[in-house]
This record gives C-alpha cells, structure tokens and sequence, in this order.
C-alpha cells in the first residue's frame, strides 16, 4: 500500500484488497464516543441502518470507569458528571440508567489542600474566588455558542481575546484560578483564546457551579461507561470497535469506507457519513480530503488531559490536595503537570488528572505522576513516608487530543462558517466537541439536531 499514491489510496484500493465482508448501511459513523454513540443510538432508533467505527476497544470516549477488584463497586476517573439538561436526563432514562443530583461539594473530591507539587510547599492560608457571575455576564451575550458552530460576521472581538486580557477587560481576574480548574485540560488557559472557554463554559455549565443550584447529574451506580455499554449492546455487531477507516472515497451519491477490523478489511457503503472523531488532519486523511478540507483540518492544534487512578497509603483520609503555584499569576501551575490528586470512595486509591500543552508519550507522563504523588505524600506525611510502598498507577486513559483549537486569526477571518459550511458536502457530515462543545448538553443538543438535519428532504 505504501507504493500506491494518494488518490489511488483513495479510489483505487476499494476494488483490489480482498475483503472479510462488505455491508451497506444508511449512515456510517466514525467515532464511538460521546457524540458519536449518541447519534448512532439516535439513528437505530429512528429505523436506520447505521455501522460505527471506533479506534478503542470500546465506546465512551472520554468516559472512563474502573472496577474495583472483589467487589461491585466502580469509580469513573474520566467524566464525572453532567448539567442538569433535559436531553441527558432523557438519553440515560432510554437505557432505564437512574440519575441522581449532587451538589459539587458532595461529589467525592475531599476537603482541598493546596501545594506547590514542584516541592510540596504547603500554602495554608490559600484562598480563590468562587465567584462566576462576571463571567456568566459575558458569557450570556452569547448563547448562539450553546447550539451552533456558526458565528457573526464580524466575529466579536472578545472571541479572539486571549484569555488573559478578556479577564482583565472584564475586571474578573480574580476568577482566574477558579476557571483554571473548571477547564482542566484545556492547556494554557491565560493564552487560549477566549472563544474556547466561552463554549465549554456555557449555560450548562454555569448552572452546576452556581451555589443556589442543585448541582451535577451523576449515575447512581457511579458508572458512567455503563450508557456506553449498553450503547454498544444495541448495536451488536454494528459497533466495529479496534477498528479503523483506512481509505475512503465520498461524493453526493454517498460514501465507501475501507476499515481495517479485527476481522479482517471490511468494505462500508453507506448513503451518508457521520465523523464525530477529533478532526486533526492525521486522523482525517484517510478520508480522501480536497484542498479546501485539507486547509482547514490542517489548522487545528490540540492540547491533552490525562486521567488515572493512583493506590497509595498514608495520606489522612478525605482530603484532596491541588497544585498551586506561589509565584505565578493567579497561582496557576505551568504544565505540563499533574493538577490534583482527589479521593475517590475506596480508601487509598485517588483520582489524578493531568495536563500538557502539547503532546507526551504516555510513559512521561506516567512517570511524573507517580514522582509528583510520591513527592507530595512525603511532604505531607514526614518521616512516616519512609517506610511507605511507592504510590501505583491502577489505571490511565489518554485524552489526547483535547480541546482542539484554532488561532485567533483563523476565528476572525471565518474558520468556524467554513467549517460548518462542510455540512452535508459529499455526504459527509460533523459533530464533536471540536465543532461544538465538550459540554455533554450542548454535544448531544447539537448532535440531536444535525442528525435530523441529515434526513431532510
């Protein structure tokens, strides 16, 4: 296949390979997490025929639970919650999965302790504001972001702000931190561009942090991977999972798909094409893009979050300690670095989440986990960390890519139009949260409606 060109990769390759099997199907949709599974569930259920392509041995996305051996008890260390929307309350209830509402402050994540985790400085007199309602302000000039991709001509200066002066314009640095770790993996968030924490930091979201409020929805089993699961059963042998598009050809008359399987090459026709997978230009190659589509996938930038569990013993029981910089703006730690280290409702086992501008084999970061925990847990412990097994990574889960972005350039001169304007063009259609949101709210409203709009007349 090397020696093959481009096009021939393309166009060519459907007729020569030989095939484990070949299937038609309405839609096909590449990409098995958040969106993708919720369009896919929407599609059966709507009486399409509907195939999905997932790279992971299963569907979930950013969503990851880990059993606790010898028991029936699971802790998600991937997503942890939802906003309070009707579409979330409505998809769990189809899979008869029960909801229960917490507020932030009985979500498990322990009484907080903050340290310098470079060193392990305690900084016991630390305080933060908690108060959003500045931002929400800004933030509800501008609800169109909660359900479309398309913005104003001319883009709203502020979009384009770094984040940095869109605090300081605004009188709202104070909130600086607070938001830092709202929005973790989202990199350097005093230099991401605004228009990214306005998407994720929506409507939805503001209502769970708001003190008044109820609080987050939760899974009263606390697995979250189980609406995946039973997301996957659907579908049975429609969810091709460890599998991957290696070639495509798409026009108006639909779509063909080669996809390497743990079955063998299967070949795909389908009469449209759904890709909720992240959009970066090495993952939508195989696709068979134009110049106009490649120009624009191509200007695309991630950053990445990473999450685990940790066993480790010592540490007093309930509490949580979180990096916090003493000699930064708004004590925000530089990453790439571990944000916090959480208990979860099995003693000795913490949730860790990470955080890099850019991307880091898995086994750096790994390393600097376990380094930090152990370096904070002897700061905090004393000499009885001595006699004490070296903290173990349980589980990890990459989220890399995450919070896929563009320069401020690029919003301003029209990116997002242009890229909704590929809706629909050679069969091919878009969702995720690199066109929406990573909200789950806004994701499946989004989602709900483009599938729809796929069916038209």
């Amino acid at each position: 296949m090397s020696s093959l060109s481009a096009s021939e990769t393309n166009q060519d390759l459907p007729s020569r390979a030989p095939y484990h099997a070949s299937i038609r199907r309405d839609v096909v949709v590449i990409g098995g997490g958040s969106s993708g599974a919720y369009a896919a569930v929407k599609l059966h259920r709507m009486g399409k025929s509907v195939a999905v392509i997932e790279r992971l041995d299963a569907f979930g996305g950013h969503t990851s639970s880990y059993h606790v051996p010898g028991s029936n008890i699971t802790i998600d260390y991937g997503v942890q919650g939802y906003g309070d929307e009707e579409i979330i309350r409505r998809h769990f209830a189809s899979f008869d999965l029960p909801l229960d509402q917490l507020p932030l402050s009985e979500t498990g994540f322990g009484i907080s302790s903050y340290l310098d985790f470079r060193n392990g400085q305690i900084l016991p007199n630390f305080t933060y504001s908690r108060d959003l309602i500045g931002f929400a302000r800004q933030s509800g000039r501008y609800p169109y972001l909660y359900w479309s991709t398309r913005l104003p001509t001319p883009v709203p200066a502020d979009f384009t702000l770094p984040f940095k002066d869109f605090l300081e314009k605004y009188g709202i640095e104070d909130t600086a931190y607070n938001m830092f770790y709202n929005l973790e993996g989202f990199g350097d968030l005093l230099s991401q561009t605004t228009l990214y924490v306005l998407k994720y930091f929506n409507r939805e979201y503001l209502a769970v942090l708001r003190p008044d409020f109820q609080g987050a929805l939760v899974t009263s089993r606390r697995y979250n991977q189980e609406l995946y699961v039973k997301s996957q059963e659907l579908l049975g042998d429609n969810a091709f999972v460890d599998s991957r598009v290696i070639s495509a050809t798409r026009n108006r008359s639909g779509v063909t798909l080669v996809v390497q399987s743990p079955r063998g090459l299967i070949l795909v026709t389908a009469k449209k094409l759904l890709v909720s997978m992240p959009p970066l230009l090495s993952n939508m190659a195989p696709l068979g893009l134009d110049s106009a589509e490649t120009s624009l996938f191509s200007k695309f930038k991630p950053t990445g979050w990473y999450v685990g569990l940790v066993h480790a013993s010592g540490l007093p029981l309930g509490f949580a300690y979180q990096n916090t910089r003493p000699d930064t703006k708004h004590n925000i730690p530089q990453l790439p670095a571990l944000y916090q280290m959480s208990p979860t409702q099995i003693r000795d086992i913490y949730l860790v989440r990470y955080g890099s501008p850019v991307n880091t084999p898995d086994d750096v970061i790994k390393a600097d986990i376990i380094k930090t925990f152990n370096r904070v847990r002897a700061v905090v412990l004393g000499k009885r960390a001595d006699s004490l097994e070296s903290a173990k990574l349980l589980v990890y889960s990459s989220h890399w890519p995450f919070n896929l972005h563009v320069a401020p350039r690029e919003i301003a001169t029209g990116f997002y139009n242009k890229l909704d304007d590929l809706q629909g063009q050679k069969s091919t259609w878009y969702t995720g949260a690199a066109v929406i949101s990573h909200a789950t709210g806004a994701l499946w409203n989004f989602t709900d409606h483009l599938v729809d709009r796929m069916f038209e007349s």
